[in-house]
C-alpha cells in the first residue's frame, strides 16, 4: 500500500517551483541526483570501472590517468559523468583531452571517488564523511582523496532535466574529522577547465564554496590534489556537493524535485497527476494529546490515499494496553477545552463513531491498526480525533492529536 509521510505540518502551494539540489555523489556512481545510489560505492580513478561499498579501491604508481566513463573498454558506463583522472601536474581533466595546470603531486591516489563517505581503507574499514564544521554529523557529498578528480558532463544532466536551469554547484569542502594532524590538500571547481574556484584545506577545516554555471557551459570538473608531495592521510572530501536547479517543480519545498519524491516513494500521487498528493490535499496532524495511565500521550497517525475511494490506514499508539478506542469525526478543526489541559479538536462532531479494541499490555503499549476506504462522494474535508478509555487519565480518558484529512 502507498504510503505517505504525516510529519508534514500543512498543506504545500500546489505549482511550487524553487531551487532542487542534485545530489553530486549520487550523480557519481549513476544515481539520479536524488540519492538513489548505493552509499559507500564508488569509482576508482585510476581504472574508471565502479568500485562497490565496503571494497578497498587500491592504490597505484605515480602518474596522471585519464578515462573517459562511457562503457567502453572495460571502464563504467556514467549517465552523468564525462571520465575520471588522477592527477600529476599537467593532467587530462576531460573527454575532449583538454588538460589543467594542476601543481606538481605525489601522483598516487588512494582509494575511489566515494558516494556519501570519505573512504575505505584497506581492511574494509569505511570512515564516514564528517567535516570539522558540524562534527558528528553524516553527510551526503563526495570522498576524494588526492589525487583525483573527476569531471561532470553538464549537457548530460540538461538533457535529463530539459526545463531546468543548471544554475550552479556548491559544498563545503574539507578534510574529514578522521584526521587529527597531518594530511593537507587542494580542492579545485573547474568549468570547461578553467579553474573557478580552489582552496587549500589542513585538518580541521571546512571550506564552503558555491559557483555559479552558464549556459554554455558544459563540463563541470572537481578534484582534490596534495599540497605537499605527499598524499599520506589526505582524506579529502566535499560535504553537502550539489548542482543546484532552478525553474524545476518542487510544490513540498523540500529541494528535491517532485518527479523523484513520487518515483522514489517519498510521496504519493493518487490521482497521478504528477503533483504529490501533499501538496494538494492528504493527511496533516495537528493538536496535542493527553496523557493517560503513566504519563503516555497516545498518538494518532493516518496513511495512504486520500481520494474518493482511496484506501488508507488508522494507527493509534502509546496509549494503555487492552483498552478500547472510540474515534470521532467532524468537518472542521477545533480546540475546545475539556479540562485538565485535555481538548477536543473536531468539530462539529458527526453523529457516528468508530470502536476499535486496543492490542498490547500495560502503559504506553496499546496500539491498533484499522484499514478503510474512503467512502463515494466525501466532503471535501474532514477531521477525526481518538479517544481511548484509560481511568489512569486525568479525565478517565487520554485522547490523542487530530488529523485533517483533505481529499485531493
Amino acid at each position: 500500500m502507498l504510503v505517505v509521510s504525516l510529519a508534514l505540518a500543512t498543506v504545500c502551494l500546489a505549482g511550487t517551483s524553487g531551487v532542487v539540489k542534485l545530489r553530486v555523489g549520487d550523480l557519481l556512481v549513476n544515481g539520479d541526483g536524488c540519492g538513489t545510489a548505493p552509499e559507500g560505492s564508488g569509482v576508482n580513478p585510476r581504472s574508471g570501472q565502479i568500485v562497490n561499498a565496503g571494497v578497498f579501491g587500491g592504490s597505484a604508481t605515480p602518474g596522471a590517468v585519464f578515462h573517459t566513463t562511457n562503457g567502453t573498454l572495460g571502464k563504467a558506463d556514467l549517465t552523468y559523468v564525462d571520465g575520471v583522472f588522477t592527477i600529476d601536474g599537467s593532467s587530462r581533466v576531460d573527454s575532449q583531452a583538454t588538460t589543467f595546470a594542476f601543481p606538481d603531486t605525489a601522483g598516487t591516489h588512494w582509494d575511489a571517488l566515494r558516494n556519501g563517505i570519505s573512504l575505505v581503507e584497506s581492511g574494509g574499514l569505511e570512515v564516514p564523511l564528517i567535516l570539522a564544521d558540524q562534527p558528528a554529523v553524516e553527510r551526503p557529498g563526495v570522498g576524494m582523496h588526492s589525487n583525483a578528480g573527476f569531471t561532470i558532463d553538464l549537457a548530460a544532466v540538461r538533457a535529463a532535466w530539459p526545463t531546468a536551469t543548471v544554475a550552479r554547484v556548491s559544498g563545503v569542502a574539507g578534510m574529514t574529522t578522521d584526521v587529527f594532524g597531518g594530511g593537507d590538500v587542494d580542492f579545485f571547481v573547474l568549468v570547461d577547465a578553467v579553474q573557478k574556484w580552489t582552496g587549500t584545506a589542513a585538518a580541521g577545516a571546512a571550506l564552503p564554496f558555491s559557483v555559479d554555471l552558464a549556459s554554455s557551459d558544459f563540463y563541470l570538473t572537481l578534484a582534490c590534489s596534495d599540497f605537499d608531495v605527499s598524499n599520506g592521510s589526505d582524506h579529502g572530501a566535499i560535504a553537502d556537493l550539489v548542482i543546484e536547479l532552478e525553474g524545476i517543480a518542487d510544490c513540498n519545498l523540500n529541494e528535491t524535485p517532485d518527479s523523484c519524491d513520487i518515483q522514489h516513494g517519498e510521496s504519493v500521487d493518487c490521482n497521478l497527476n504528477g503533483m504529490p498528493d501533499e501538496c494538494e490535499g492528504g493527511f496533516s496532524t495537528y493538536g496535542q494529546g493527553c496523557p493517560g495511565s503513566g504519563g503516555h500521550i497516545p498518538k494518532l497517525e493516518a496513511s495512504g490515499c486520500a481520494i474518493d475511494g482511496g484506501q488508507i490506514v488508522v494507527s493509534i499508539s502509546g496509549a494503555i494496553g487492552g483498552a478500547t478506542a472510540l474515534l470521532f469525526f467532524g468537518i472542521n478543526e477545533a480546540n475546545t477545552p475539556m479540562g485538565l489541559g485535555c481538548s477536543l479538536l473536531v468539530q462539529p462532531l458527526f453523529p457516528v463513531f468508530v470502536e476499535l479494541p486496543m492490542g498490547g499490555t500495560g502503559f504506553g503499549n496499546g496500539s491498533v491498526n484499522l484499514g478503510s476506504v474512503i467512502p463515494p462522494n466525501p466532503p471535501a474535508q474532514f477531521t477525526f480525533q481518538a479517544f481511548i478509555a484509560d481511568f489512569g487519565g486525568p479525565l478517565g480518558f487520554s485522547n490523542t492529536n487530530a488529523i485533517l484529512v483533505v481529499i485531493v
